[in-house]
């Protein structure tokens, strides 16, 4: 926040810090109140099914031009030939499109998803029968956080995984070890 006193874009600074603030004061405010965790986390795994229904569909397209009703500016329309686009390239001089959900780069795109599962397997954990739509958001969400080839967010995967499996005597074993063999 403070940085936008001497940034060359005040604006972009200012919002940036502000949503910061804003997870800062979200996280505050649920500390104290253990019932609305299950909400933040079944809106944690709406927003997950949300981004893989818009991941895939960009995925197997290669492009972003079915988004062109929800009037994105930024990252715009993009497809693998745009110039500046965040591609891979083959060997054989082919370009492949990273994905970008909803999201300016595909990184930002990995840390969301990888923040949403986190509150999935929340929700997973929290309940004793089986919640379809949380499982279904899990494996659907790890496939998309794998093709968006970000390698920062799969090793904060991996450590997220390993996290649990080393607190899976404090949680029900089982549903973890479950978890865990399903994402992978």
């Amino acid at each position: 926040t403070l940085s936008s006193i001497w940034s060359a874009d005040w604006r972009t600074s200012l919002y940036l810090g502000c949503h910061f603030w804003l997870i800062f004061l979200l996280t505050l405010s649920l500390q104290d109140w253990h019932e609305a965790w299950r909400a933040a986390s079944l809106g944690f795994a709406i927003a997950l099914f949300f981004q893989v229904c818009i991941g895939m569909t960009e995925f197997t397209a290669q492009s972003m031009e079915f988004l062109e009703p929800l009037n994105l500016h930024w990252p715009g329309l993009i497809d693998a030939s745009f110039k500046g686009a965040s591609i891979l390239k083959f060997q054989d001089g082919g370009n492949f499109l990273r994905i970008y959900g909803t999201f300016p780069h595909p990184n930002i795109l990995a840390g969301f998803v990888l923040m949403c599962l986190v509150g999935t397997t929340a929700l997973i954990l929290s309940k004793n029968k089986i919640n379809w739509f949380a499982w279904t958001a899990l494996v659907s969400g790890t496939a998309l956080l794998a093709v968006t080839f970000s390698r920062s967010a799969w090793l904060g995967f991996f450590a997220f995984l390993f996290v649990l499996l080393l607190k899976s005597r404090l949680l029900d074993n089982k549903k973890i070890w479950i978890l865990a063999a399903a994402t992978i």
